[in-house]
């Protein structure tokens, strides 16, 4: 393997991402409803109208940042990509010695209308620290997917070539 492509996205959380599958969504029901549903307002407006949302939702949904590390060159990148179109600078990767993976779990509290919280729960995030030879770590990667951070951890850790550190609970 020669590269790792790390993407920041999670379409199903209150994200950015979330907002554009609703634009999405919206602008395909207003480019289908002239089709079943009676309206004053002109074909070419809900045209314009649907097309503009869904474009935006388009946008929004293949628009993520992430990190690329090139295995061979012993470089990263953290990039920001709208619409397939990277940007970022390659920087050296250092010598990574240790990859710590952790599970971190914490309250969250959602509050639709901005008074009242709707939804309470515990989420798990699982991170995985690249570390050098300093104690601050060089790289953090953050996943919802227990199975994921696993697979990536032990990806990393035999490409890098640097000792792994689960500490990964239920």
């Amino acid at each position: 393997m020669e590269n790792f492509n790390y993407k920041k996205r999670n379409f199903f959380s209150l994200s950015p991402h979330l907002l554009g599958l609703i634009f999405l969504a919206v602008g395909i029901f207003t480019l289908l409803s002239p089709a079943f549903m009676e309206s004053k307002n002109s074909f070419l407006k809900s045209l314009s109208v649907g097309g503009c949302s869904v474009v935006f939702g388009l946008m929004v949904v293949f628009s993520y940042g992430g990190t690329l590390i090139n295995f061979t060159q012993k470089k990263y990148q953290v990039y920001y990509s709208f619409c397939g179109f990277k940007s970022g600078g390659w920087k050296t990767l250092p010598e990574i010695q240790s990859i710590k993976a952790i599970s971190v779990t914490s309250l969250a509290t959602s509050m639709s209308n901005g008074v009242n919280p709707t939804m309470t729960g515990n989420v798990t995030h699982y991170k995985l620290f690249l570390f050098a030879s300093s104690a601050q770590p060089v790289l953090v990667f953050d996943y919802s997917n227990k199975d994921a951070a696993i697979a990536d951890a032990k990806l990393l850790a035999s490409e890098l070539k640097a000792n792994l550190d689960l500490k990964i609970t239920a």
